[in-house]
């Protein structure tokens, strides 16, 4: 792997074919840009083929982004309702109170106690 064969009919410099006559090294990642939104894996990676792909080259930003818990939240207030885990992994990269607190428990409606009066 790392090289590409030259055409069937490529001609040897002798009467005897070395590698260097019928193969052709694959260039690296040197001079592949990546797109937007993509990280370059490294300068000396070896493509596949003879013309570098961004599958070569490049991963998605997306594998590099570690989504953040609530404990990388100290600020959010939850009260009056209490705090989920810390641990709890928040689903955009800035979590909110609405993914990372309980919601307060209401009291039991039998403390309220409705009065009806009769009709005058």
């Amino acid at each position: 792997s790392g090289f590409t064969n030259k055409a069937a009919n490529t001609l040897c410099s002798s009467l005897t074919c070395v590698e260097s006559d019928c193969c052709t090294e694959n260039p690296t990642c040197e001079n592949f840009v990546c797109p937007p939104d993509y990280t370059h894996q490294g300068l000396f990676i070896v493509c596949a083929t003879q013309f570098c792909q961004q599958s070569d080259c490049c991963v998605p930003d997306v594998v590099n982004i570690v989504m953040p818990t609530c404990g990388d939240f100290p600020e959010i207030d939850c009260s009056p309702g209490t705090p989920k885990d810390v641990t709890f992994v928040c689903s955009s990269l800035i979590c909110t109170a609405a993914e990372c607190c309980n919601p307060a428990i209401k009291p039991p409606d039998d403390e309220y106690i409705e009065v009806i009066l009769p009709p005058v």
